[in-house]
């Protein structure tokens, strides 16, 4: 993964926290981080230092500690888009590591794809586009987030968490006041904290007195905090199946 500054550590946990990496504090990906180790992905730290010749060294990293220890080793590498463009004037990561390895990455482009997502009418739904000499796939999605509202997940249902709000919360976001609701896993925050990274951050907004949010079983720490950062509700949850 680009700009992950852990591996062993990251490993013996199974879940990333504030130092793991920059990308790995947002919810959505920290989540992606934990199901990739929980099925046997070993997360590899390949760019955290800056380099002088960054496109190359990260391959250089990244290969050493891939396919050169095993040959049959299947790798994903997660990076930004300006690293996998193939028909790029500058020569970048997937061009240094084809020339190294002998193998031509089979590259899946989200980004531009943000572009067509929004004029999408349809929710929920996927599209896949051919690539060109940049890169071989397109990929366009709508699709909803298991965290977010709904209770929609790729593979399966997910549980819910129903909560009517305090009094006190109610009261605040009756005030024009918006507030944000993040969701912790039990272990993870008693170990480390605020240096945890939840499983979601979730924006109260005007006039709401309940939510309904779709999550993975477990137990969890729900914490609701003003826009300066004022804890005003904690509470224990159980999310079962």
């Amino acid at each position: 993964m680009e700009a992950l500054c852990e591996t062993d550590s990251l490993i013996q946990r199974g879940y990333p926290v504030q130092s793991t990496g920059l990308y790995t504090r947002e919810p959505a990906m920290g989540q992606l981080v934990r199901d990739a180790i929980s099925i046997g992905f070993i997360p590899i730290q390949y760019d955290c230092d800056v380099f002088e010749n960054r496109e190359y060294e990260s391959v250089l990293n990244l290969y050493n500690n891939t396919l050169k220890q095993d040959t049959t080793a299947h790798v994903v590498v997660l990076a930004g888009i300006g690293h996998i463009r193939k028909a790029s004037p500058k020569k970048m990561m997937v061009s240094h590591f084809g020339e190294l390895s002998g193998i031509v990455p089979y590259t899946i482009e989200q980004t531009h794809g943000e572009l067509y997502t929004r004029q999408m009418q349809e929710n929920n739904t996927l599209h896949l586009m051919q690539g060109d000499a940049d890169c071989d796939l397109y990929v366009m999605n709508n699709l909803s987030l298991p965290f977010q509202g709904q209770n929609i997940d790729m593979k399966n249902n997910l549980p819910l968490i129903n909560m009517e709000l305090p009094k006190d919360v109610i009261q605040y976001l009756s005030e024009q006041q918006n507030l944000l609701l993040s969701i912790f896993r039990e272990d993870e925050f008693s170990a480390y904290e605020w240096q945890s990274v939840p499983v979601l951050n979730y924006l109260l907004t005007i006039g709401q007195k309940h939510i309904s949010l779709s999550i993975p079983s477990g137990q969890y720490v729900c914490i609701i905090r003003t826009a300066t950062g004022e804890e005003m509700f904690r509470q224990i949850v159980n999310v079962e199946v």
